[in-house]
């Protein structure tokens, strides 16, 4: 929720902290990932990375307050810096629940 606090009106969380969210396994990491509008004027800091994108999201999921992104779009945003192969396919190939969306 911090995260989200300092992106701004709009962000939303991705990478593995929303993994986690849709009940798929991934290395736990101190750092969220946030994407924000691309005309956003912050900067990363502390636990936050930000990701500016002209492409939000249409579809979102929330749990309480939190906003964050779909599955599909945590999986290509958590393994987009992954150098290994194995690794890829681990977060790939995880199953999981799934929640409700908006």
């Amino acid at each position: 929720m911090a995260a989200l606090l300092y992106a701004g009106d709009g962000s939303l969380v991705t990478g593995p902290a929303a993994l986690r969210s849709h009940d798929i396994r991934t290395e736990l990491t101190e750092i969220v990932d946030v994407l924000v509008p691309a005309a956003r004027q912050r900067r990363d800091t502390g636990f936050v990375k930000l990701h500016r994108t002209t492409r939000m999201p249409e579809r979102i999921w929330e749990a309480g307050p939190v906003r964050y992104v779909t599955s599909a779009r945590a999986v290509a945003d958590s393994v987009r810096g992954m150098t290994s192969l194995r690794d890829v396919r681990a977060v790939v190939r995880t199953p999981y629940s799934g929640a409700s969306a908006r």
